[in-house]
């Protein structure tokens, strides 16, 4: 059985079926010996990219901007990692993909995505292009070795759980049944990597559940 939900959040509400179309095009994109998200930030970020030309807006990656540090407000040439535009919305974003040890060796704890989501708050906060609205995301892929799979399942539901006790953050997950045993071919072999999930927050909200 497919393991997949949808939690949005009232700023990023516009935003719902691109996300239902991103857990579609994981599913699209995957095959029987490679999956699209064990890959890296800039892989994941197409997929999200796809969706929402799919869905009628457009998207503009990985182009050259220029930031103004929050100390110093001194300017520097960076890279914004994506601008996109869906239903009269304009956006502008920093993404980051956070990998996740599940299982009992390494207990569900959510403060890494947290501080990948402040990171990407921070960078994003830098950025002078003009947009509706600043969001942080980051694409977290979960691992497990494949000793402690026989309770994927409820490590997976666990790891979802804790995702909704990010504060304002919009979620999307999708772990399909046919990706449960898969395993790269390479160093990483003693893994499985079940899914991905996907979590957004505006620039200026805090993420930290216990803030």
């Amino acid at each position: 059985m497919m393991i997949h939900g949808i939690k949005t959040h009232r700023e990023l509400q516009v935003l719902k079926p691109v996300l239902k179309k991103w857990q579609d095009l994981n599913t699209y994109l995957s095959s029987e010996e490679d999956v699209a998200w064990w890959y890296n930030e800039r892989a994941s970020l197409s997929v999200f990219a796809g969706a929402l030309w799919k869905c009628g807006g457009w998207a503009f990656e990985e182009f050259s901007i220029e930031r103004r540090t929050q100390s110093t407000r001194r300017k520097a040439q960076g890279r914004c990692d994506i601008q996109f535009e869906f239903k009269g919305h304009g956006y502008i974003g920093e993404a980051k993909q956070t990998w996740f040890s599940l299982g009992k060796k390494r207990p569900v704890s959510i403060k890494k995505v947290e501080r990948d989501l402040s990171r990407a708050q921070h960078e994003i906060r830098q950025i002078q292009v003009k947009a509706n609205h600043q969001i942080a995301m980051t694409f977290v892929v979960p691992e497990i070795n494949i000793s402690e799979s026989a309770n994927l399942s409820k490590h997976i539901e666990e790891f979802v759980q804790e995702l909704h006790k990010i504060k304002n953050a919009a979620l999307a997950w999708t772990f399909p049944q046919f990706a449960r045993n898969m395993r790269p071919d390479n160093q990483y072999r003693d893994y499985i990597y079940p899914g991905v999930a996907l979590v957004l927050i505006p620039a200026n909200s805090a993420s930290n559940k216990n803030q």
